[in-house]
């Protein structure tokens, strides 16, 4: 969603905010005159762009779903910069090409599972599952939203089909074994990976999670580390910046989980911590704040996600292992610890899963006697 000023004379100023085209192409605008100085004209513009984004005055007979799915996007600064960038995908690549045109008022449930229902038109374009149901969550919203407002009688996504999430198909996960040879590997290849590699064997934790930690959310004499922060990478709602950039915000359940680490973790830690006190030596600081991987010399700026992806996948190669991505770390965590008997609630815990159904609706299923055993194994590989 864009805006503009046009200087009318003296001090008066003609704002103009653009809502998208009608059904005869015709550009729709919400329009403005203010009285003032230049700058309180471009404030007052920030005001009205900010009004149209959270749905105030923007919806009328003439509202196409896809005019209405991009102010509700744009009226959500609280989700994450990944997510918005998730959320814009599927509006652009699915929702707007297959029903954008439609008005709000004529929209129908048979109109919403053409889109995302079974033999829609996004599971023809062989979309899974998840996908589909995330256009369900966009649309259902923005109409939700419509309603509330008074635009809409009624949310027709509420009667539509979407698809059920169902049980994910994940990869088998990598061995201990596996997990120990990325471990020495990584090693050589990046200072600090093989840290990072431990930490996301041992906690289970996701990417973001982990790049987002300081080391004040370690406690070594306690034996702990708190997870309570992200680190995603992508523009905010409204933006569309020339490169992504860092963001950090609250974890994906927005809650905050403190995990205790096996002492030889806890070990290859501290000495990470010894080199971040040498930083802190050589250019001054709180080590207490720095990012505990980092390659800025203040220790401030944390890896990038993507970066991070792509030295595992360099990693991977040089130590011969192929078809492991990052993310299943936390997949073979999860998987050793319920083989090992541990009960889900602690696991769910454990991953920062919202519900323990979660957990038990990907990993709940027979475990072989080579799972159980390497179960038993993991903690003494990753102790040496």
């Amino acid at each position: 969603m864009r805006g503009n000023i046009e200087h009318r004379g003296g001090n008066t100023w003609r704002l103009r905010v653009f809502l998208g085209r009608d059904k005869n192409g015709k550009q729709r605008q919400k329009r403005r005159t203010v009285h003032g100085t230049k700058s309180e004209a471009e404030f007052a513009l920030a005001q009205l762009l900010v009004e149209v984004g959270q749905g105030d005055h923007a919806l009328d007979d003439e509202t196409t779903l896809g005019q209405a799915v991009d102010l509700w996007l744009a009226s959500q600064p609280d989700l994450r910069a990944s997510t918005a960038e998730d959320y814009s995908r599927v509006i652009a690549g699915h929702i707007k090409p297959a029903v954008g045109d439609i008005f709000l008022q004529r929209l129908t449930k048979d109109d919403l599972n053409g889109l995302y229902g079974q033999g829609g038109s996004m599971q023809k374009a062989g979309v899974g599952p998840d996908r589909r149901r995330r256009a369900y969550g966009v649309i259902r919203r923005t109409l939700a939203d419509a309603v509330a407002a008074g635009h809409l009688p009624a949310n027709v996504a509420d009667h539509s089909k979407p698809p059920s999430a169902g049980k994910p198909d994940l990869p088998p996960p990598p061995s201990p074994d596996t997990v120990a040879l990325i471990m020495k590997t990584a090693r050589a290849e990046f200072p600090g990976m093989d840290v990072f590699v431990r930490v996301a064997a041992v906690t289970g934790a996701r990417r973001g999670e982990l790049i987002a930690l300081k080391w004040s959310d370690i406690d070594l004499d306690a034996g702990t580390l708190t997870i309570a922060r992200a680190i995603s990478a992508g523009a905010p709602p409204g933006n569309v910046p020339d490169r992504p950039r860092l963001h950090e915000g609250p974890t994906k359940t927005r809650q905050t989980r403190t995990m205790s680490i096996d002492p030889g973790t806890l070990a290859v830690l501290a000495t990470h911590r010894g080199e971040a006190l040498d930083q802190v030596d050589s250019v001054g600081g709180d080590v207490e704040a720095r990012r505990v991987f980092t390659d800025d010399q203040h220790g401030l700026i944390p890896w990038a996600p993507d970066n991070l992806t792509r030295r595992f996948k360099r990693v991977c190669r040089a130590a011969g292992v192929e078809g492991v991505r990052l993310h299943d770390l936390r997949h073979a965590l999860a998987t050793q610890l319920i083989a090992a008997g541990v009960d889900v609630v602690t696991v769910s815990a454990r991953l920062g899963h919202a519900k323990s159904s979660t957990t038990l609706d990907m990993y709940a299923s027979p475990v072989d006697e080579a799972g159980i055993a390497a179960g038993a194994r993991i903690a003494s590989i990753y102790g040496d």
